[in-house]
């Protein structure tokens, strides 16, 4: 049986996690752009991971998304702005990069990570 979110994740992409990531901890369900409930997990590598590596760990689903990329906190930090999200009738993050933007789900989600967890552990300032 698949009980949890984390062991269907596993299962659909046969990838064993537990060789590479510590997992933190699961956030609250939010529903997407097509109401469909999503379930973010928060984890971090065991080891230090090349940006070449990020590829093969994490290949991506191609109809969900259009390539996969690593930034430094610090650069996600620095790049953040505000963008209008329609869909929520309100303000949102957006990451602008080199390799495009992080924006919609992916940045709602990110956002508290990156402020509450992420930046006062790895922050510069």
């Amino acid at each position: 049986s698949l009980s949890s979110p984390v062991q269907k994740y596993k299962y659909q992409h046969e990838y064993d996690f537990d060789n590479d990531l510590i997992m933190i901890g699961q956030m609250e369900t939010i529903p997407s752009a097509k109401l469909v409930p999503v379930t973010p997990f928060v984890a971090y590598f065991k080891h230090q991971v090349s940006p070449n590596d990020i590829q093969t760990l994490f290949p991506g689903n191609k109809s969900e998304v259009a390539q996969i990329f690593t930034l430094t906190v610090n650069e996600l930090l620095e790049m953040e702005e505000c963008m209008y999200l329609k869909r929520l009738n309100m303000d949102g993050p957006v990451y602008r990069s080199e390799y495009g933007d992080i924006w919609g789900l992916t940045a709602l989600v990110l956002k508290p990570v990156l402020d509450q967890v992420l930046k006062p552990v790895f922050s510069n300032d």
